[in-house]
């Protein structure tokens, strides 16, 4: 019995190939060797057909993966701190927004049927955090379709940049004096998100450090995804400061 997993051509070459010699041997006992070659090349060819399409055929089951087109994506978002004596009005209250850039990680479903009750985790030693997907407020659970990708937020940096501080709130602020309100009010640097999504005021998040990490997604499977991620202490250009570690 032959199990056909993961293709390995030179194995399925040299299995066409003994397949072709004992039709040969076999039908010029019978028809003559030109009639056994023709004869033995059209086996092997509907043979070799066959081979190559198991070979590549999808698994029928669900399967997430790491969608290496677009691993992590990067997104600006804000917390709203309360302070009255601010004088400034935002829906919320009175008070400031502070930018955050949050990076998230892409889920893609390479199998053929719906991955159903994924769940995403940040798991550092024995700590186990649940993690939000993105765009899917209140809901640690959901279903990824098929070639469907999903992002899942993993954490944020904050963003002392003081033309978003100041776009967002109105203000007149240089980094001087954005970086003395930041510590004045104990701002987080590095946060992972709850599982109900990016919390206000920030310290409603879990506040986390620039360390190794493993992001995990279970769902109705036997198999388990894991990434494992390094959270760095610096962002890049394009607001991306979480990298993949082999």
């Amino acid at each position: 019995m032959i199990v056909l997993g993961v293709p390995n051509y030179v194995s399925i070459i040299h299995l066409v190939v003994k397949i072709k010699l004992i039709v040969i041997v076999t039908l010029y006992m019978f028809q003559g060797f030109s009639a056994a070659v023709s004869s033995a090349t059209e086996h092997v060819v509907n043979i070799g057909s066959k081979v190559m399409y198991l070979s590549g055929k999808r698994s029928n089951k669900a399967k997430l993966i790491l969608n290496h087109e677009i691993a992590i994506s990067p997104r600006l978002t804000h917390c709203f701190t309360e302070d009255i004596n601010s004088g400034i009005d935002h829906p919320e209250g009175m008070g400031y927004k502070f930018p955050y850039i949050l990076n998230s990680v892409n889920i893609k479903n390479a199998g053929r049927i719906a991955a159903e009750y994924c769940e995403g985790f940040i798991v550092a030693g024995n700590t186990r955090e649940r993690l939000p997907w993105s765009g899917i407020s209140g809901r640690a659970r959901i279903e990824i379709f098929p070639g469907k990708t999903m992002q899942l937020d993993v954490c944020a940096m904050l963003y002392l940049n003081p033309i978003e501080f100041n776009r967002i709130n109105q203000t007149f602020y240089d980094s001087n004096k954005l970086s003395t309100l930041a510590s004045q009010w104990g701002i987080p640097q590095l946060i992972s998100p709850s599982e109900l999504g990016m919390q206000s005021p920030p310290s409603l998040n879990k506040s986390i450090k620039a360390t190794r990490y493993n992001v995990e997604v279970n769902y109705k499977s036997t198999d388990m995804l894991r990434i494992p991620v390094l959270v760095n202490s610096r962002m890049d250009d394009v607001g991306i400061f979480m990298s993949l570690r082999t």
